[in-house]
């Protein structure tokens, strides 16, 4: 590594501190970024870039529990369906009874 070197230390939002390193890259003309080291592991300025392109920690877990909860609500809707349907049926069948 020629020239004048920084090391960024980014604590436990890796990807948020990749978007931020990364839109400071592109104003900066002369400025470069080499490479990166994340949980042990060197990474390339490719792999920041990606890194960098990820949601937040915060969004991925909101989508994560969003994932996580569509098979009990799909089991509610058609557990509940049986007896709406019923319901139904029976406000259908009174209202021809009165006339309405």
């Amino acid at each position: 590594m020629n020239g004048q070197t920084a090391i960024v230390v980014g604590g436990d939002n890796p990807s948020g501190v990749a978007k931020i390193i990364g839109e400071f890259f592109k104003k900066k003309d002369k400025v470069e970024m080499k490479a990166g080291i994340l949980n042990e592991r060197a990474l390339t300025k490719e792999e920041i870039e990606a890194l960098a392109k990820l949601p937040g920690l915060e969004v991925l877990r909101a989508q994560l529990l969003g994932l996580l909860t569509q098979p009990a609500t799909g089991f509610v809707r058609v557990i509940n369906a049986v007896p709406q349907g019923l319901v139904n049926v029976l406000q259908a069948k009174v209202r021809k009874e009165n006339g309405e």
